[in-house]
């Protein structure tokens, strides 16, 4: 549920009876809500018995005042997330200038794409 939302989810049986291969869910930092929160909203844990990708997170110009300040709360989020039993990450958006509001992974100067990328962090929980 994010702040303000009053459509109530149950997502625990789900994720844990599902056929599926792994999780994919998509938690903003910048949405007023807690990863904590998050993974109690959607009922995971490290328990999940199968992989938990954030398939897609990322942070809007209009809450992160620089790419900097942006990179630094992707990476927190990032390695927080570890916590919550993720096991894989997708950034939103890459190189891209179509999604108008968000810092993608190359603005000024790639310092998102720094702060994320394996080669420059191998362990992403750390």
């Amino acid at each position: 549920m994010r702040v303000g939302d009053k459509r109530f989810i149950l997502t625990e049986a789900v994720i844990a009876r599902s056929e599926a291969d792994f999780i994919d869910l998509h938690p903003y930092p910048d949405t007023g809500m807690t990863l904590a929160q998050f993974a109690q909203n959607y009922g995971i844990s490290r328990e999940v018995q199968k992989p938990v990708t954030m398939g897609e997170f990322g942070a809007s110009t209009s809450w992160y005042n620089s790419a900097q300040a942006a990179a630094q709360a992707l990476r927190d989020w990032q390695i927080e997330s570890c916590r919550f039993g993720f096991d894989g990450w997708l950034l939103w958006t890459w190189d891209t200038e179509e999604a108008r509001g968000h810092w993608n992974a190359v603005s000024e100067g790639g310092v998102i794409e720094k702060a994320l990328a394996p080669v420059s962090r191998p362990d992403p929980c750390r």
